[in-house]
């Protein structure tokens, strides 16, 4: 299944083995960012690359 905007799934992991799998098929990798924004903290789901800047 490819990723589409306004998917939910159940679980964080459930995010990142759909999305991954994803990547794999179109030639990237992903990772996990932590962030705290506002006092909230963030976790975000994006491409891995080594031009990529988070």
């Amino acid at each position: 299944m490819d990723p589409a905007i306004g998917m939910a799934f159940e679980t964080e992991n459930a995010a990142y083995d759909c999305y991954n799998e994803y990547a794999k098929k179109m030639g990237f990798t992903i990772r996990w960012d932590n962030r705290t924004l506002s006092e909230e903290r963030v976790r975000l789901l994006g491409v891995h690359e080594d031009q990529a800047r988070w």
